[in-house]
């Protein structure tokens, strides 16, 4: 926060002291700023100061893929392609429910993140289990370590069932809600669900 403070006057002066020096410099500068998380929670945390956040003149919002779902065909296609070609691996291809559940999944990282798993799901296509054609079923396990940070085999037990996702999901959800949160009812808010869900889940999975 202090080092956002000492942006901050910079921007309003355009002018600055060197580190170790005593004399002002002048700077004629534009600044282009990006940032992949929402601003507005950070400042209600007090983790972005709302004063450099209004400081800048345009604010761009760009909606996230799951938003922009013909952008996420694009990119799907794109990042096999590039993968393939890289590994060298010919007549891969990913039937079309299978990438609707890519195009669903909530990229938090965005389009990096988006990237990264194509390029793993392409990496490990060999001992799926349909050869080189991407199925449905090889994505669910991997779309679910990939979002809630398992990455590891205890969190599903060989279990490939929808019903287990959605149970680890929703797990994950909770717990990262309270960690995130300062109250149940500030949770309940961001999870967007019902009193009443929020309490049932927070008990039937045995979270403090």
């Amino acid at each position: 926060m202090s080092m956002q403070h000492q942006f901050l006057r910079i921007l309003d002066e355009l002018k600055f002291t060197e580190i170790g020096g005593n004399k002002l410099i002048y700077s004629d500068i534009r600044i282009v700023a990006a940032g992949n998380q929402l601003f507005k929670y950070l400042i209600e945390k007090n983790r972005f100061c709302k004063e450099l956040f209004y400081r800048f003149a345009v604010k761009i919002s760009v909606p996230n893929l799951k938003v922009r779902s013909e952008d996420t065909d694009f990119f799907i296609n794109k990042f096999m392609k590039e993968k393939s070609k890289e590994l060298r691996k010919r007549d891969i291809d990913i039937e079309t429910e299978a990438k609707n559940l890519i195009k669903n999944h909530s990229w938090d990282g965005n389009v990096r993140q988006l990237r990264n798993f194509v390029y793993q799901t392409v990496t490990y296509v060999k001992p799926m289990s349909n050869g080189r054609h991407i199925i449905s079923s090889d994505l669910v396990k991997m779309l679910l370590a990939d979002e809630i940070g398992f990455g590891n085999e205890t969190a599903f037990d060989n279990d490939y069932t929808w019903a287990t996702a959605q149970k680890n999901a929703r797990k994950a959800a909770i717990e990262r809600a309270i960690e995130d949160s300062s109250s149940d009812k500030e949770a309940i808010a961001m999870l967007k669900i019902a009193e009443r869900s929020f309490y049932y889940w927070k008990d039937e999975f045995n979270i403090k």
